[in-house]
């Protein structure tokens, strides 16, 4: 009992609602990224921005993100995988497991 406790505990502290928030707008923002440029993301990648910085390059952050948003775009418009919509995270899932993210340089 003592363990589930130490696990309940924990994840009360790391996964608090601020955390929370910031995941669901990491999911949107990808999301949204399917279908729209980043100059209109809602604020979605700038609160990734704030809550990185200092920790990542936020530079290098914006055009790795460019470039997943070409991804998505390419990906649709030449209909491989047979998606027409970006619309589930499990959608997103799929493309990521068939493709890996370092090959998006390249591509």
């Amino acid at each position: 009992m003592e363990s589930l406790e130490i696990v309940v505990h924990m994840l009360q502290n790391r996964v608090t609602q601020k955390n929370y928030k910031l995941l669901c707008n990491v999911e949107k923002f990808i999301l949204y990224a399917a279908y729209n440029s980043l100059n209109d993301s809602n604020g979605y990648f700038q609160s990734i921005m704030d809550f990185c910085y200092g920790d990542i390059d936020v530079e290098k952050l914006k055009v790795e993100a460019l470039i997943i948003v070409d991804f998505f775009q390419s990906l649709i418009k030449t209909n491989q995988m047979n998606i027409k919509q970006i619309i589930k995270m499990s959608t997103l899932c799929e493309i990521f497991n068939l493709f890996k993210l370092e090959s998006l340089h390249t591509n």
